[in-house]
């Protein structure tokens, strides 16, 4: 999980954390790689749900779903000892604004990342009034001690207290808060766009990995002087929004009086593409 100040629940043969943002449950059961099989850890879940009064079932891409809409997104991960089940529980959540999250700009971009997998969503909030977070929590801590044979597990609360008495969670936070961290792992994509500026087209092409642009085109029929300068400035700057604004500030002074307007309108349309 990329987050903290959650509450933890973890043993020597497994374990798990959950935590709640913006109406959804993020959780994470971790378990030695050997015993790790995704429909069981959806299994257990679903049990924890059905606990609940909520009519939940596992289908056939074992995915947690109710009267076939999909209530919770998994990821897994697996090292050379343990697998980690990650996965988001759809409590509350404002589906419009998930779906505003989730939509990819297929038409100009090319990614080597994984596709996800359209699915239709719902909350758990039409199946039962009474469903929240720590309901959430209790259900799936139960149903996990139960599936293991575990004893009853109490909660870890991560909050700031706790964290301040273990320095190594304050180095890893402090970690996952960078941007290394953040957009460095980011899979290789490249986009490509056009655009008209001056009734005159221009095309842009962005080669990016790691969160960096590799490479960086731009095609128009004239003002080479400046666009050949900012592709320069370009290459190997980050992809965000502040790179453009960096890179035109370094060239904007040598930027002839006649190229001055084409810059300032190319340098706010590709702040807007990133």
């Amino acid at each position: 999980m990329r987050q903290l100040g959650i509450p933890l629940v973890r043993r020597q043969s497994g374990g798990g954390a959950v935590y709640q943002d913006m109406g959804n449950s993020c959780y994470t059961i971790l378990m030695p790689k050997e015993a790790f099989n995704r429909k069981t850890s959806a299994e257990l879940v679903t049990r924890a749900l059905l606990d609940c009064d909520i009519p939940a079932y596992v289908n056939e891409r074992n995915d947690i779903t109710v009267d076939g809409f999909k209530v919770s997104g998994s990821a897994y991960k697996l090292t050379n000892r343990r697998a980690y089940h990650h996965g988001t529980m759809l409590i509350d959540t404002e589906l419009s604004n998930l779906s505003g999250c989730l939509r990819s700009n297929k038409e100009y971009m090319t990614t080597k990342g994984v596709e996800s997998v359209p699915s239709k969503v719902t909350n758990l909030r039409p199946y039962s009034y009474t469903i929240d977070h720590q309901s959430f929590c209790e259900a799936v801590a139960k149903e996990f001690t139960s599936h293991f044979g575990a004893e009853k597990l109490e909660p870890t609360i991560m909050d700031e207290n706790f964290i301040q008495e273990h320095p190594q969670i304050q180095e890893y936070r402090n970690n996952i808060d960078t941007w290394e961290w953040i957009y460095g792992q980011t899979p290789e994509f490249t986009v490509d766009l056009k655009h008209e500026i001056h009734q005159e087209p221009v095309q842009v092409f962005l080669h990016s990995k790691g969160g960096l642009i590799l490479d960086a085109r731009i095609t128009h029929s004239g003002h080479r002087v400046y666009v050949d300068a900012m592709c320069n400035s370009l290459k190997g700057a980050r992809y965000e929004p502040q790179s453009i604004a960096t890179a035109f500030a370094r060239v904007s002074s040598d930027v002839p009086m006649e190229d001055y307007e084409f810059a300032v309108q190319l340098h706010n349309w590709l702040k807007q593409i990133l």
